[in-house]
């Protein structure tokens, strides 16, 4: 679908990864996206060898990432 429903900003020393669409449409929910983009930040944070953590939070608000 390629809707890139994701937002991410920048709060202090914390990223924070929040969904810009909330509906679902054509059936696939955009927290799919979501979660395909936090995957590719956790891949290029393993590439570069940055230890990261995760706060999984309530839509709108996906994920919180701090190191």
């Amino acid at each position: 679908m390629n809707r890139q429903p994701w937002r991410f900003e920048v709060e202090g020393d914390e990223l924070i990864l929040k969904s810009a669409i909330h509906k679902k449409k054509h059936d696939v929910s955009p927290y799919l996206g979501c979660g395909i983009a936090l995957l590719h930040l956790l891949i290029g944070a393993g590439v570069e060898d940055v230890e990261v953590n995760i706060r999984y939070e309530e839509p709108p608000v996906i994920a919180t990432i701090y190191s």
